[in-house]
């Protein structure tokens, strides 16, 4: 199951009820889900597995719980939000 963006335009309530909901649904009928967000909160409710894109590639991927302590400058910004770093607005 693809849920491209579903948080988009939500207040954080309704994003947590939808994390909720989708968590729900996928305990009841399994399978694969992927979530395509931009929210990191929503990432970290939802995810067993994350890929971090950048500029149309795989930055890093891999467990939830390890993207979060990563090394990779990029994947470090990215998830803190930090507006300095090597991310930049090109």
């Amino acid at each position: 199951v693809l849920f491209d963006e579903p948080d988009s335009g939500l207040d954080p309530v309704r994003t947590a009820l939808l994390c909720e909901l989708i968590q729900e649904v996928h305990a009841e009928n399994g399978g694969a889900y992927c979530v395509i967000t931009h929210d990191i909160m929503s990432a970290r409710r939802v995810a067993d597995y994350i890929a971090i894109l950048w500029k149309g590639r795989i930055v890093e991927s891999g467990p939830a719980s390890e993207l979060f302590n990563s090394d990779n400058q990029f994947v470090r910004q990215f998830l803190s939000g930090e507006a300095q770093g090597p991310l930049g607005m090109e």
